[in-house]
């Protein structure tokens, strides 16, 4: 039979590396190995190669936070190449450098590689060139993580590899110093491929000219994308009316990020033509957007149309009762709604908002979760959710942890049993 080994957060170092690697050469059955988050450094990394060596099953590695530098890759690079059957490699969060071209060099002649994680690994411009480089048309790779890297403009590099590449299917570029200047290469490159469906790119520096290069490449009627994360770029109302207008003319985006932007009242304006409009887009995430009572307004009335949309995270931003009763409203309202989840958690909604919810909580017949975590709900609130959870048919979980409930107003949730006060 084919065996794991599964040593996560288990305090392993070198010393103890040998009694396992012994157990992978007599049985040479492995098919996953996962050390993530132990101390094996280098010396370990070098032990361990010596097993994988005599895996031809093996089809996961998962070496996560082990402190492995140049040389410990180095030597793992050379083992996998024996692992005929390897799909996923995690190596992250190590102190890889220009190791990493080791690991690209293995790419060029390992046949089967299909998962190449490699965040927070200290590796800079050069190396992520060369594994660009690596991602030649014989290439099985179809998603890569190059979170907390130094890439810049070497997504130049990478925006060849997705033009070049025949399986390609998903970036995740989060906190990589990306500005406009990059998302343009990238969007080309994504806007041409039909087989691209996932590009992160949170916590970069796009702005609202690099939003419209991304606007450019999700309204293309070639472009395959179907989730993009663009939280945390320094997009305003301006970018985000390049995105609102381009999410309804793409046939396949579901899922997309905008939090952590300063989307405002007339961001908000804008995505609700979006929301209301696009016939394929499934989750709305604008976490801490500062839209407000007015721009939830906004959204509120593009939900009121919407048959697609099934989540919508609008916490932390300072919507009151005013922007819970649009919200209500809209989606009672819809008939046709598909909403199963929604968030408010975190903004300053109290008794009369929580009242305001308890109607959709009541005649909606596809929702499912709602967190209204870290709010304002008083006792008036408690009873109204209390109320509507034991009526509702649907609804498995209410998050309201973080509300000045008294305990009568606690007991009297946790009665109607799907209640999280944590």
């Amino acid at each position: 039979s084919l065996c794991k080994l599964e040593l996560r957060q288990s305090g392993v170092q070198p010393k103890d590396v040998e009694p396992l690697v012994e157990t992978m050469m007599r049985r040479k059955n492995f098919v996953t190995l996962s050390f993530e988050q132990n101390q094996l450094a280098d010396e370990g990394a070098q032990i361990l190669a010596e097993g994988i060596r005599f895996c031809p099953t093996m089809h996961y590695i998962n070496l996560t936070g082990n402190d492995i530098g140049v040389e410990g890759i180095r030597v793992l690079s050379e083992a996998i190449l024996h692992c005929e059957s390897l799909k996923h490699l995690t190596i992250g969060r190590n102190p890889l450098g220009s190791g990493l071209n080791y690991v690209a060099d293995a790419i060029r002649q390992h046949p089967s590689l299909e998962n190449l994680f490699v965040p927070y690994a200290q590796v800079e411009m050069p190396e992520l060139r060369y594994l660009a480089d690596a991602i030649t048309p014989a290439s099985r790779l179809q998603h890569i993580d190059l979170a907390g890297n130094g890439l810049g403009p070497a997504a130049d590099s990478l925006a060849e590899a997705i033009e070049r590449s025949t399986c390609l299917a998903s970036l995740e570029l989060r906190n990589n110093n990306l500005g406009a200047a990059e998302m343009k290469n990238l969007a080309k490159a994504v806007q041409t491929s039909r087989r691209f469906t996932l590009l992160g790119l949170q916590q970069n520096l796009i702005g609202d000219e690099g939003a419209g290069y991304l606007a450019s490449a999700i309204g293309d009627q070639n472009s395959a994308l179907e989730i993009v994360n663009a939280s945390d770029n320094g997009i305003s109302a301006v970018g985000t009316k390049c995105l609102a207008e381009a999410i309804p003319k793409s046939k396949r985006i579901q899922v997309f990020y905008l939090s952590n932007n300063n989307v405002g009242v007339e961001g908000a304006c804008h995505f609700e033509t979006a929301i209301k409009e696009s016939n394929t887009l499934r989750e709305i995430h604008m976490r801490e957007c500062n839209v407000g009572d007015k721009g939830l307004t906004h959204l509120s009335e593009g939900l009121r149309f919407s048959q697609s949309v099934r989540y919508a995270d609008f916490a932390g931003n300072n919507i009151t009762c005013l922007g819970a009763r649009s919200l209500s409203a809209a989606l009672v309202e819809n008939t046709r709604s598909s909403m199963q989840r929604f968030s408010l958690a975190g903004n300053k909604i109290s008794c009369k908002g929580m009242e305001e919810i308890a109607k959709v909580v009541k005649t909606s017949k596809t929702l499912q979760h709602i967190d209204l975590a870290s709010n304002l709900g008083g006792s008036r609130g408690a009873k109204a959710m209390a109320e509507a959870m034991r009526l509702s048919q649907t609804l498995s979980r209410v998050a309201l942890g973080g509300n000045p409930f008294n305990h009568d107003s606690q007991q009297e949730l946790l009665s109607a049993k799907r209640a999280d006060l944590t």
